[in-house]
């Protein structure tokens, strides 16, 4: 919830720096949450491309706070909320800073928000292919077990595994098989395992 307020607070930030009035703020941080929030669902519930598909997956804001809510720690998770505070304060810094009528200042600006714009897509980018993912939760669920990450490492190449799960609940999503892909997927960024 920290870091969902904290992103959420710093984007209502710019929006009243970007706005004329605070009811335009207002509505526009509103409109922008809303659409940031419903867009994870999007991801899940219809088709689309696999960069995009990707992309809202990675911003989906229940995920973010289901996995922590559960004792997941991902380092995708805190570098995203933490680069979506630090662009919006810095472009609302940049903004307040410029005086009405000064055309040089808003170039600098302008070529300053879409450097960090740029920088912000780019650093999340590179961090979302390198993760880190810990288990923090007491039951130590959301991770294999030492020993069969023991056995692992002692195998020659990674293993092949597909992963067959029914739908027990009749809503077309098992809860196990969820987690289940979760750890197995956390291992396949150490080498260990291919997941099908």
């Amino acid at each position: 919830m920290f870091l969902t307020g904290q992103s959420a607070l710093a984007f209502g930030l710019l929006c009243s720096v970007l706005a004329p009035t605070q009811l335009v703020a207002a509505a526009l941080c509103f409109v922008g949450l809303s659409l940031l929030l419903l867009s994870g669902l999007v991801a899940d519930a219809y088709s689309v491309e696999p960069w995009l598909h990707g992309l809202l997956s990675y911003s989906n804001q229940f995920r973010h706070m289901d996995e922590l809510a559960r004792g997941i720690v991902d380092s995708r998770r805190l570098l995203y909320h933490g680069t979506v505070t630090l662009l919006c304060l810095s472009l609302a810094t940049a903004l307040l800073r410029v005086r009405p009528g000064n055309r040089p200042g808003r170039l600098r600006v302008l070529v300053f928000s879409v450097a960090a714009i740029a920088g912000f897509f780019g650093v999340n980018w590179f961090c979302s292919q390198h993760p880190w993912r810990g288990d923090l939760s007491q039951s130590r669920e959301h991770a294999l077990s030492a020993e069969l990450l023991a056995t692992l490492r002692q195998l020659p190449q990674p293993v092949a595994l597909t992963v067959l799960a029914g739908d027990s609940d009749g809503l077309g999503r098992d809860e196990l098989a969820v987690r289940l892909r979760e750890t197995l997927f956390e291992q396949r960024a150490q080498q260990f395992l291919l997941v099908v």
